[in-house]
C-alpha cells in the first residue's frame, strides 16, 4: 500500500473514531500536511481545580440519552480527591436534560435523589435546560470512592443516562475513559 493510501486510511480510523466516540477519544489527531490540530477534551486539569464538561443529548447514542455521547456507564470520568470540580453543563437535545453526581448504586434512580457533595449539580435538577442552555456549577471531590453522574429528569438515569465519576487518592490529573 502506498503511503498516500495509508495516509487516508489512517485519517479515516481517527475521523471514524471521533465521530463514534466523540472529541475526548482523540486528543490530537495528525494531519496529512503534518500538522496537528487539537481537538477538544471533556476534562481537563489545572492545579487542584479541574474543568469538566458534560453535553447532554451529545448525539443519538442511547437514542440521545446520553452525556459527551456515552450512556450506561460507558464513560468513567476519574478525578484526584480533594479538586474542586467545574463542570459546564449544556442540553444538545430537543429534551429538557440536567446533571447531577450522585453516591454509587447499581439500582438506578428513577428521579434526584441526594447530591453526593454539596452543590454537585446543576440548576433545576428534576425540570432540566432546554436545548442551547448552558450551567455551571462546583464542588469539591472530598470523599475518595465511585459515584455517577445521571440525568435527575424524571426517568431519564433509568433511560440509560448515567455514567460513572470515580474520586481517587492516587490520580494526580483527571481523565476520562470510555468503553463500548
Amino acid at each position: 500500500m502506498e503511503r498516500s493510501s495509508i495516509l487516508r486510511l489512517a485519517g479515516a480510523v481517527v475521523l471514524t473514531a471521533g465521530a463514534l466516540l466523540g472529541p475526548a477519544s482523540v486528543n490530537a489527531a495528525s494531519h496529512p500536511s503534518g500538522h496537528h490540530a487539537a481537538a477538544p477534551t471533556w476534562v481537563s486539569t489545572k492545579g487542584k481545580t479541574v474543568s469538566l464538561t458534560l453535553i447532554a443529548g451529545y448525539n443519538n447514542n442511547g437514542s440521545g440519552f446520553n452525556f459527551n455521547g456515552a450512556s450506561k456507564g460507558q464513560l468513567t470520568v476519574t478525578v484526584p480527591l480533594g479538586d474542586v470540580v467545574n463542570v459546564t453543563f449544556s442540553n444538545n437535545a430537543s429534551l429538557p436534560h440536567s446533571a447531577q453526581v450522585i453516591a454509587f448504586s447499581k439500582t438506578i434512580p428513577a428521579s434526584s435523589v441526594s447530591d453526593a457533595f454539596k452543590n454537585a449539580n446543576s440548576a433545576n435538577p428534576t425540570s432540566g435546560v432546554v436545548k442551547g442552555k448552558v450551567q455551571k456549577f462546583s464542588f469539591t471531590v472530598n470523599k475518595a470512592g465511585t459515584y455517577l453522574i445521571i440525568c435527575p429528569v424524571p426517568g431519564h438515569a433509568l433511560a440509560g443516562m448515567w455514567d460513572t465519576l470515580v474520586v481517587s487518592k492516587s490520580a494526580h490529573t483527571a481523565s476520562v475513559s470510555l468503553k463500548k
